[in-house]
């Protein structure tokens, strides 16, 4: 008895040793918890587990949820050739490129749902005339914001990054200039007073799907914020809520550090032609393989 016992408990400590993947959803990141909250309370409906072996998880994620196979192996814990090899293992049909794409399309129509039609900045008068109050007065990048999920026994809070554009000036000088730039973009203006200075400003605040809008409108017309209307564009073209590891890992690849949008801006400036276009094409290809 004793000699058969030994190497089955050496065998079950080498075993544990090489374990990869999630053993619970606990362990999961919440980075990665963030960015898949819809398709882990799915899966914990259905009774769904965490194997990345198990055939009807990865029927599920790939076909049921469209999850890429990256997507996939940063939910379960692998690397996606991982994922890859045992969906063909199990039988699992994989999308092809073409499959791919086509999904790609429709998660991109999800995003513009989140964005307005703005007839007022069709008009390219109107729509220079915002740019020229935004270069001048006010500001465009990204910032955080905070999603909060809460119920009778859990409260989850999921940090983003996402695109913004916001003006304010003082209100006895410049009300109805902020509520004429306001009713372009069908935003409501607001006022707040500043301690520092004693009197009220007058402002507003676009976020998300909103922004990215309104800067396809007035991009062209835009000088000191044109660059950062085009990397905005490119970084949040899949997704207007990005985790905010994940954006700023991006951002220290573009840029050597993460840094504010204010710095990348004052940076893009003193950019010539070509080292922007490179800037841009190298932010394109790190949104498809870590936003898509």
């Amino acid at each position: 008895m004793p000699t058969e016992t030994m190497p089955k408990e050496a065998s079950t400590q080498k075993e544990t040793k090489r374990r990869v993947g999630y053993a619970d959803y606990s362990e999961i990141p919440l980075e990665i918890q963030a960015k898949h909250k819809d398709v882990l309370e799915e899966m914990k409906a259905k009774g769904l587990n965490l194997d990345y072996k198990d055939a009807e998880t990865q029927h599920f994620l790939h076909w049921e949820k469209d999850l890429s196979m990256y997507d996939m192996g940063e939910l379960l814990g692998v690397s996606q050739k991982t994922v890859s090899k045992w969906m063909k293992k199990r039988g699992i049909d994989i999308r092809s490129r073409s499959e791919a794409s086509v999904k790609a399309t429709v998660k991109r129509a999800s995003v513009l749902r989140e964005q307005r039609f703005l007839p007022e900045l069709e008009r390219s008068k109107k729509a220079s005339w915002l740019a020229l109050l935004i270069d001048t007065e006010g500001s465009i990048g990204w910032t955080k914001k905070i999603d909060v999920d809460e119920g009778k026994s859990y409260r989850r809070v999921y940090p983003y990054r996402v695109p913004y554009i916001s003006v304010g000036m003082m209100e006895e000088e410049s009300k109805q200039t902020i509520d004429k730039a306001a009713h372009l973009i069908n935003v409501t203006p607001r006022t707040v007073f500043h301690e520092k200075v004693g009197k009220p400003s007058r402002n507003f605040l676009v976020l998300t799907g909103g922004a990215i809008t309104i800067l396809r409108y007035i991009e062209p017309y835009l000088d000191k914020f044109k660059r950062m209307a085009t990397l905005l564009e490119t970084l949040f073209k899949h997704r207007t809520h990005i985790p905010i590891e994940r954006f700023d890992r991006i951002i220290a690849t573009l840029f050597g550090e993460s840094i504010s949008s204010k710095q990348a801006n004052e940076i893009m400036l003193k950019m010539t032609e070509e080292e922007f276009n490179a800037l841009i094409q190298k932010a394109e290809e790190l949104t498809k393989e870590y936003l898509l």
